[in-house]
């Protein structure tokens, strides 16, 4: 069974769950926010921050909007899909070797060791 909306048939959409900094209050908590293909005329996350300045009282970072932008053109000039842009650039910036995770996980280990 397809799902229809005005006699129109939906494509299925995919969307990934990405948690990026907020500020709420001068201190910064991560919140989740839900990306798929976006509509070219808005940010990324334009409706979610909306929502989250005006229900929660947050605010998401400048940088975060403006980084999006860029991946939005790129995934539009390029014909990658934009989640999948999202997910590629995400990892790239963070540990995804077992090493570099034991690494991290040991520097904070010796900074609380030496705090006793």
């Amino acid at each position: 069974m397809s799902d229809k909306v005005a006699g129109k048939e939906l494509k299925p959409r995919h969307v990934t769950k990405f948690n990026i900094p907020c500020a709420f209050n001068g201190q910064v908590s991560e919140v989740a926010v839900f990306i798929g293909e976006p509509e070219s005329k808005h940010n990324p996350i334009h409706f979610q921050s909306k929502f989250i300045q005006d229900v929660r009282g947050g605010v998401i970072p400048q940088s975060v909007f403006e980084s999006l932008e860029k991946l939005q053109k790129l995934s539009i000039e390029n014909g990658v899909p934009f989640e999948e842009l999202c997910r590629y650039a995400l990892s790239s910036i963070t540990p995804s070797t077992e090493e570099e995770s034991t690494k991290i996980e040991e520097s904070n280990s010796e900074a609380t060791s030496g705090n006793k």
